[in-house]
């Protein structure tokens, strides 16, 4: 691009494109021809020169993560591609820096560089023993000028790269942040005036560029508080200005006319730059985001996706939010990010098109004993590679299968629906967090699933598709693994309170409970204390909720636990009661808090009990904390001073007089039941029967017989009800 050319041409020094004669470019690219087919075609020529390339420098091994049988064959197509644009010098350098965009992070120094070269030339010079020595050499020299320049453009891209990924970020960051500050009108303008305005002067005018409350310049008198009921930033004829990138891309993209676009497959790409330019300095996470955007462009009808119209609504919606930080390097930056994003996700879309009706056939095709000799072949090819695999693998036989099973699935669906996939692995990354599954496992893993694929099924395409879908499944799973694996979990892993003492010295006392409560990747999120508890660690779940209900303080405020555990976790009372007394004893010690210093004598001493949560909800409602407690029949709890003090306010305040209230009916009943069994019957007996005493007696006892004990049947009868409906629920659940 025009952006990175530029800088490749500081300090004068201008990297030139490589340009070959005609007959030299059509002569290698013959000779390269012939290289593949002596080598046996693209895999075999790759293990070769890998081969080549490890003996000389085995610390390179550890930069590639992906398949060798993968690598191997990438690394020759990539080669092809750029011999066969040697008469195309702008389109070689276009694609080189597509490479050297998709490596950004990686330490790619003069030695590796040279070590490539090196290794290729070995590689090609092993094939063509018996040609003509003179072309022997011409084709060593031409591939010598082209590892060369493709090494210079590399290098030069990398060094220049630091500074722009930089501006990438923070301009995202301030778009992101930063509201839409609204142009003050003609008249709020202060260029007129005689004298300069201090901040009362400028506090008068609201976000309008309306005058309000101007001595000696307005009549009419407004409160600022009115101004306080809608600070909303309007036009002079009342419609409300955008505030945010998201509302000034959507009236970008209207303007221009793309609002349908705007609705339907724009959102999608807009959320994937997101990501990009957060982790522009990763080159494998750019990687990952921009398969997975070529996947979910693919779901749209052919045609309807133009990136060029995304492209001229973010640069706009970008100049609009930042109109006083956005330069021509601004321009040249995102320009360059935009350019190598749609070369990356242009080739994947074209080459991902036939992947999901292909592997689709290839499963239809299988029969169901097909499929069962595949899932177990997986395990086997597994544990003949990596023999450390099955101290991970102790279940039986048929789980086994369930997760072999799982392979061809999710290769599958993340063609179909990546989004909801990605999703899904991030859950099961998650997982693997907790269980400590080593990420060095994932790679000899992916290698036996593509090994005996391959064997079970020899259509390339189909097999081409389940190779890049899984290894996409494990790239999007070890990311996960790795996002998650927080020095927290660690410790948690290994079950060691000084290692979570050590992990959470480093915590920002602000983000300790966060160490503790929340761990997330993408949009799913697991919480490293209750997985602990889950688990059974009682004493790293001890150390958690002490460190946690410990009062904190700096210079500006004070910092507790409690709020952020139970707003998190609403129901820790009853996970703690399901599990142990112990934990909940610990919890409530936590809730008190006492002075070090006595009163009266020493006689007294100050005391706060935190109770907020243990009486209501985040909701507002009442707590279900007392009625866990209660249910758990623990006497040493239930006598615990934070539980006392909760009752005693609960009853001090709200239960008292309800219960009172309620039972009145229970007491005006037993009046009437003693009236008219006991009272009546003793006057009829001392003052002799009367048609009076006798109606009354029969009153009385009609109204304890029907409506009194008729209305200790139907409560009886509602909770009936209620118990039945609730265990349905949970059965059915």
């Amino acid at each position: 691009s025009a952006s990175m050319s530029k800088s490749f041409e500081q300090d004068g020094q201008a990297i030139q494109p490589l340009r070959l004669k005609p007959k030299d470019a059509e002569f290698l690219q013959e000779s390269w021809k012939l290289f593949l087919n002596r080598a046996g075609g693209l895999e075999p020529a790759g293990q070769e020169f890998y081969r080549l390339l490890f003996e000389k420098e085995p610390e390179l091994k550890k930069l590639f993560k992906v398949p060798e049988m993968s690598q191997q064959a990438a690394f020759m197509r990539a080669m092809t591609r750029y011999v066969s644009l040697l008469a195309q010098p702008e389109q070689l350098r276009t694609a080189i820096e597509m490479l050297a965009f998709m490596h950004v992070n990686l330490d790619i120094s003069e030695t590796g560089i040279f070590a490539f070269s090196e290794s290729l030339l070995e590689c090609v010079e092993d094939q063509v023993t018996d040609w003509d020595p003179t072309d022997v050499e011409r084709v060593m020299v031409l591939l010598t000028d082209l590892t060369g320049y493709i090494g210079k453009v590399i290098a030069a891209a990398k060094e220049s790269s630091s500074e722009v990924q930089t501006l990438l970020r923070s301009s995202w960051l301030q778009a992101q942040e930063r509201n839409m500050q609204p142009t003050k009108t003609k008249e709020a303008e202060t260029d007129h005036l005689d004298f300069v305005p201090d901040d009362s002067f400028t506090d008068s005018f609201d976000k309008s560029g309306e005058k309000q409350n101007l001595p000696g310049l307005s009549t009419e008198k407004t409160p600022k508080k009115a101004m306080a009921a809608d600070d909303t930033p309007k036009t002079n004829g009342g419609s409300t200005l955008p505030t945010s990138f998201q509302e000034m891309f959507q009236i970008n993209a209207a303007v221009m006319g793309y609002s349908r676009s705007s609705s339907t497959w724009m959102p999608v790409v807009l959320d994937s730059v997101e990501r990009i330019v957060l982790h522009v300095n990763s080159g494998g996470r750019i990687k990952e985001e921009t398969m997975l955007l070529a996947l979910r462009l693919n779901l749209f009808p052919p045609g309807a996706v133009s990136l060029s119209e995304f492209k001229s609504c973010l640069l706009a919606a970008l100049r609009s939010t930042l109109p006083q930080v956005w330069t021509p390097k601004h321009e040249e930056a995102w320009t360059w990010l935009w350019d190598n994003v749609v070369r990356s996700v242009n080739q994947y879309t074209e080459r991902t098109k036939p992947y999901e009706h292909a592997l689709s056939q290839a499963y239809g095709s299988f029969s169901a004993g097909k499929f069962r000799k595949i899932q177990k072949e997986f395990f086997t090819a597994f544990f003949e590679i990596a023999p450390v695999g099955q101290n991970y693998f102790k279940q039986s036989l048929t789980r086994l299968l369930f997760i072999a099973d799982k392979v061809l699935i999710f290769s599958l669906e993340i063609l179909r629906q990546p989004k909801k996939m990605v999703s899904e692995m991030s859950a099961l990354g998650l997982k693997h967090v907790g269980f400590g599954i080593p990420t060095d496992l994932f790679t000899p893993f992916i290698t036996a699933c593509i090994k005996v694929f391959r064997k079970f099924c020899p259509k390339d395409q189909a097999s081409e598709a389940f190779e890049w879908a899984l290894i996409l499944v494990g790239v999007v799973l070890v990311r996960a693994i790795q996002e998650g694996s927080t020095v927290v979990m660690t410790a948690i892993n290994a079950n060691n309170e000084k290692a979570l003492q050590k992990a959470l010295a480093a915590a920002p006392r602000g983000e300790r409970a966060t160490w503790l409560l929340h761990i997330q990747v993408g949009d799913q999120f697991i919480s490293p204390f209750v997985w602990a508890l889950e688990n059974g660690s009682e004493n790293i779940c001890r150390a958690m909720l002490k460190d946690l209900l410990i009062i904190r303080a700096d210079r500006a405020k004070y910092y507790y636990g409690a709020e952020e555990l139970f707003q998190r976790h609403p129901d820790i009372v009853k996970r703690l009661t399901d599990r142990t007394s112990a934990l909940l004893r610990t919890l409530l010690d936590g809730l008190v808090w006492r002075s070090y210093r006595t009163e009266s004598n020493g006689t007294k001493r100050r005391v706060n009990y935190f109770v907020k949560y243990m009486l209501q909800d985040e909701k507002g409602k009442f707590s279900s904390a007392i009625k866990w407690i209660s249910a758990a029949g623990d006497p040493s709890i239930v006598s615990h001073p934070v539980v006392d003090v909760n009752i005693e306010l609960l009853w001090a305040g709200v239960v008292r007089r309800q219960f009172i209230v309620s039972r009145m009916w229970n007491i005006v009943n037993l009046l009437i039941f003693i009236f008219g069994q006991e009272i009546m019957p003793a006057t009829i007996r001392f003052y002799g029967g009367s048609t009076q005493l006798y109606s009354l007696t029969f009153f009385f006892r009609m109204f304890s017989y029907i409506v009194g004990m008729g209305r200790l049947l139907m409560l009886q009868l509602h909770r009936v009800w209620i118990w039945s409906r609730d265990t349905m629920r949970r059965i059915i659940a």
